[in-house]
């Protein structure tokens, strides 16, 4: 999909965890005595979380943070797709598609 859409469902997506309770979540996992240098919690999304938590960042810097770290990993996700010779693109915006491509690995097996 275009890039400016698909940067614009990232930051949704992250708003979307926000509103179901990332923060609450995180302080969760920091209250049960999780390292908040433990690899779990320094994966996109938690590692700028903690840091509000921590009073590292405002609110509004850790949510933008993790917005902007989430859209430089899918473009070098993409950038490494793209390397991939004979790699085949489907518009997943397209819903009728999306139950073809899944109904034909399932039928391989593959999903």
């Amino acid at each position: 999909m275009p890039r400016d859409e698909l940067y614009n469902r990232i930051n949704q997506r992250f708003d979307s965890m926000i509103e179901r309770g990332l923060v609450e979540e995180t302080k969760t996992l920091l209250d049960k005595g999780l390292d908040p240098t433990s690899s779990a919690l320094r994966t996109i999304g938690y590692k700028e979380i903690v840091e509000y938590l921590e009073e590292q960042l405002t609110f509004d810097e850790a949510v933008e943070k993790a917005k902007r770290r989430t859209r430089n990993f899918a473009k070098r996700q993409l950038s490494w797709f793209n390397n991939i010779e004979g790699i085949e693109w489907y518009d997943t915006r397209d819903p009728d598609l999306v139950k073809i491509i899944i109904s034909s690995y399932q039928r391989l097996g593959k999903l």
